[in-house]
């Protein structure tokens, strides 16, 4: 199996600079790996911590671990790698690493060069990031090898014919720390000779520590901006949330004494999605264009309008100023991160297709998170959280649910420790 692999990846590496004339994204990537090291101030062999991960949201996974190490050992260098252009461009001035770059594709002379050139005491691997040449490679060199908030893969639930495959990539590992108790079942189901550790999702910590500094530091005033009843922060939502969003707002104010304002932010701030939104929703206004003018007036510019989020990095913060949200990606892709609101102790509500989150279940199960499959389903929802005892309820079971699901990230670097 691993011959048909490695064919298949030569082959894809042989037409990725052609395929890459058509897909920009692509382009982007190819000509990045490319350059390689030139300009770079990464130093070859200084103690180096490796971490990889497939784009943004994961890496969001790997901050809380990447910065208790520089905080605690200034000294280690920390060398961040990705997969997608999204996890990229949105990260590559990431103040607390040493190095930031595209990984490869995992041919084995990729894997072999990217390897020596990094030489790294450790690397970490993040969820799902499984590449034979790079693993395979880092135990021949007896690198210590970590799969954090690992996720057990759906496809090995339905088709077991892959099951050697991946058992030989994940004893490759030298430890995988399981983001569930359900993970750490169906890992220690494989009989490998990697140790499993019962974990939890480092995310956890980082969405305490953020929320702490939201409370401080809000992106928005509501006392400025806002004069409403309840607000809903709709997160990472695609077009197909969007018409569920419009279809279920737009009946519950018009029936309602009781109005909703709406925070939308897009999975991409794409002008493509942003003028889509913009199509639905005509008593709009752009969260740029209040904060332009909010150096220049304290009157509620916002006033009346949903406001339409047009850059990144900002709906970990608005999630503090949020009554209720919204979680996007359900009716299409999978859900984004449920657990970035629970953290908020708000009520969580998103589409069908959300069981791709390890942290679906247990918060449907504590009422926390509700799912729902149309828009009325939805308006039915916000009517419900019109009682104010049954929204403190519903938050306190989410900020329950994380708060339980904390220490991960002290956990994985005191073991880390011992090597680095």
């Amino acid at each position: 199996m691993f011959i048909i692999y490695n064919l298949l990846i030569t082959i894809i590496n042989f037409f990725i600079p052609i395929i890459s004339l058509f897909i920009p994204k692509l382009k982007e990537r190819n000509n990045r790996c490319n350059k390689g090291w030139r300009d770079s101030k990464f130093v070859k062999n200084k103690n180096t911590i490796w971490f990889h991960s497939a784009s943004m949201g994961e890496f969001e996974q790997a901050k809380p671990l990447i910065e208790m190490i520089k905080k605690n050992n200034p000294d280690v260098q920390i060398l961040c790698s990705f997969f997608s252009p999204s996890g990229y461009n949105t990260q590559k001035n990431y103040k607390f690493a040493d190095e930031i770059c595209y990984l490869p594709i995992d041919t084995y002379w990729n894997a072999n060069k990217f390897i020596n050139e990094i030489n790294p005491t450790v690397a970490v691997f993040v969820r799902y990031e499984l590449w034979y040449n790079y693993l395979f490679i880092l135990k021949k060199k007896n690198v210590k090898t970590y799969l954090i908030n690992a996720t057990y893969p759906n496809i090995l639930k339905k088709i077991k014919i892959f099951l050697p495959f991946y058992k030989s990539i994940f004893q490759l590992f030298s430890e995988i720390y399981a983001v569930s108790e359900t993970d750490f079942e169906l890992f220690n189901a494989l009989k490998i000779k990697t140790t499993i550790r019962k974990s939890s999702d480092t995310r956890n910590d980082r969405i305490l520590e953020k929320k702490n500094e939201a409370k401080l530091n809000s992106v928005l005033d509501k006392n400025l901006f806002f004069d409403y009843e309840l607000l809903l922060v709709c997160g990472s939502v695609w077009n197909e949330d969007v018409d569920i969003i419009f279809d279920a707002i737009s009946r519950y104010n018009l029936l309602n004494k009781k109005k909703i304002r709406l925070i939308l932010v897009p999975h991409e701030p794409t002008e493509s999605h942003i003028s889509y939104i913009q199509s639905k929703f005509s008593n709009n206004i752009l969260l740029s264009q209040i904060l332009k003018k909010e150096n220049h007036s304290n009157e509620k510019i916002a006033l009346n309008k949903m406001i339409i989020v047009d850059s990144i990095g900002s709906l970990l913060k608005l999630y503090g100023i949020a009554d209720l949200s919204y979680i996007g990606g359900a009716f299409g892709v999978g859900v984004h991160s449920v657990t970035e609101p629970a953290g908020y102790g708000i009520p969580l509500v998103t589409g069908a297709n959300c069981y791709n989150s390890p942290d679906t279940f247990p918060l449907i199960n504590c009422g926390a998170l509700t799912k729902i499959e149309n828009e009325l389903q939805l308006r039915e929802w916000l009517i419900y959280m019109n009682d104010n005892s049954i929204r403190a309820k519903t938050g306190a079971a989410a900020f329950k649910y994380i708060q339980a699901n904390t220490g991960a990230t002290q956990e994985i670097y005191i073991n880390l420790k011992k090597i680095m």
